[in-house]
């Protein structure tokens, strides 16, 4: 069954960066199923495209001529700091894979790539980048709350009572725990993710 305008575009959007058609064409056949998936021939490319598109993850070729993989990972880093981005290279070392795993690189996988293996290292890393943005949309407003009571606590020492303190107390407290909640429910879930059969652990 073919995947209409609507469903494609609540699918997760991956961007895949690679100089060489076969890959690129290859990635694009095992993940357009599941995933929106935009294309890129050149590391320049790839950053025009990710400053205009939404995108969930990015699978990037190290070794591309003009601008690098490790090279447009760093730029990719100023753009996005947190997008997961995962290395597929036919040119694997020891040496590379470290360099990108010190610019936070999601993972990092060689050609030939197995499709069942790129597969779960894309879907992780949609699901990291998800729960990231679940944890910002839930504590950002609550921080925002601890900040405005200690800004009111500093600003209004002349003028606040004992009672104004402790009410401001009993907020930044309340929203402590708010947010140790959260933070709890966060690990129970990712306990279970690990633990459900399902999911193909292993």
């Amino acid at each position: 069954m073919e995947t209409t305008a609507a469903e494609a575009s609540e699918n997760p959007t991956i961007l895949v960066v690679d100089d060489e058609r076969g890959p690129r064409l290859a990635l694009e056949l095992i993940l357009r199923r599941d995933f929106r998936v935009l294309t890129a021939d050149s590391g320049e490319q790839a950053l025009e495209i990710l400053r205009s598109e939404p995108v969930d993850a990015v699978t990037l070729d190290l070794k591309m001529p003009g601008l690098a993989g490790q090279n447009t990972l760093s730029l990719i880093r100023g753009i996005d700091p947190d997008l997961p981005v995962i290395i597929i290279t036919g040119y694997g070392s020891y040496e590379s894979a470290v360099k990108a795993l010190k610019l936070r690189a999601f993972d990092y996988v060689s050609k030939p790539f197995d499709s069942k293996k790129i597969l779960s290292v894309i879907e992780n890393a949609v699901d990291e980048r998800r729960r990231a943005r679940a944890h910002e949309s839930v504590f950002a407003p609550l921080d925002a709350v601890i900040e405005a009571a200690d800004w009111l606590e500093h600003s209004g020492t002349d003028w606040l009572s004992n009672p104004d303190h402790a009410a401001l107390d009993a907020i930044r407290n309340n929203v402590r725990s708010v947010q140790e909640q959260f933070r709890t429910r966060e690990i129970d879930t990712l306990s279970f993710d690990l633990f459900d059969p399902r999911k193909g652990h292993g």
